[in-house]
């Protein structure tokens, strides 16, 4: 349990309104997407700024208190769950899109922004961020780059690391410091963004991002086929990807989560199948076709 003077110092630093400490609220940011793990917080934070950042960790450095930074809490390997109390930063309330540079295929977002919500804004320039998570309908741009999150796109588009150019952080201690810069060919000097994503906030608290990205693809298609035998399956992802075609997404699906998915939302998957691979192909519609 965090002291009274501590924590009437972290709601001068945030507002009543961004300090949660009734068990109820605690509660809430006990675990991630997983359940798997339980641990309650004393208290939660939502800084809207580096600055409040800052100020929050420089408190909790000099109180010697854990601080673990949560975005949406959407990620599976317990890197949101507060296993020793402590403080959660929480910054979804910094959640705004600084920038789009479509000529220069970048753009600057803070932590906060969802996914889902960056890609819409993204497709009404004819661009998207291509790292697709399962969970990116809530997953939160801080999150997505300290988990180093793929998905599918990965076959074509890489995963998070390859498109962070530049981060601005805050350390442990309160220091603000920015890493990286906006360009993809930036190659003087340690590769810093690199340090911080994957790190899953151990380093610091990334509030803010410039990330690559690329143009929307004009047409897509989706491809499934049907094996008898998983380890066929399998063998056939090696045969698509040596012929030189390289679709944008595969996905293998054995006989167990085939029936899975059609127990839980039915969808007219081949129940009796040993496997299937999904395959998504885009590009030019005269490619694509």
């Amino acid at each position: 349990m965090l002291e009274e003077r501590v924590l009437k110092e972290l709601k001068e630093i945030v507002g009543e309104e961004d300090l949660l400490t009734e068990k109820e609220d605690l509660a809430t940011y006990a675990y991630d997407g997983t359940t798997n793990w339980v641990k309650e917080p004393d208290a939660v934070v939502f800084p809207t700024s580096a600055e409040e950042v800052s100020r929050i960790l420089k408190l909790a450095n000099r109180e010697r208190i854990p601080v673990t930074p949560r975005g949406a809490g959407t990620n599976v390997s317990g890197g949101s769950i507060p296993i020793q109390g402590g403080i959660v930063l929480c910054t979804t309330k910094m959640n705004r899109i600084l920038k789009i540079d479509k000529e220069n295929l970048v753009a600057v977002v803070e932590p906060g922004v969802v996914l889902m919500d960056f890609n819409v804004a993204l497709a009404k320039e004819g661009l998207f961020f291509p790292p697709d998570p399962q969970s990116f309908l809530g997953a939160t741009m801080g999150g997505v780059i300290s988990e180093n999150a793929g998905g599918p796109a990965c076959v074509k588009y890489g995963v998070t690391k390859q498109y962070v150019l530049g981060l601005e952080v805050v350390f442990p201690t309160g220091e603000i410091v920015e890493v990286g810069g906006t360009t993809i060919k930036n190659v003087t000097g340690y590769d810093l963004p690199m340090l911080f994503t994957g790190a899953e906030g151990t380093l610091g608290v990334i509030t803010k991002a410039t990330v690559a990205l690329r143009p929307l693809p004009p047409a897509t298609k989706t491809l499934m086929v049907i094996f008898d035998d998983v380890a066929v399956a399998g063998e056939n992802v090696y045969r698509v990807l040596s012929s030189g075609i390289v679709p944008s997404k595969i996905e293998l699906l054995d006989n167990w989560v085939i029936n899975s998915i059609e127990r839980l939302q039915p969808m007219g998957l081949p129940r009796e199948a040993d496997a299937l691979l999904l395959f998504e192909v885009d590009g030019v519609p005269e490619a694509v076709e």
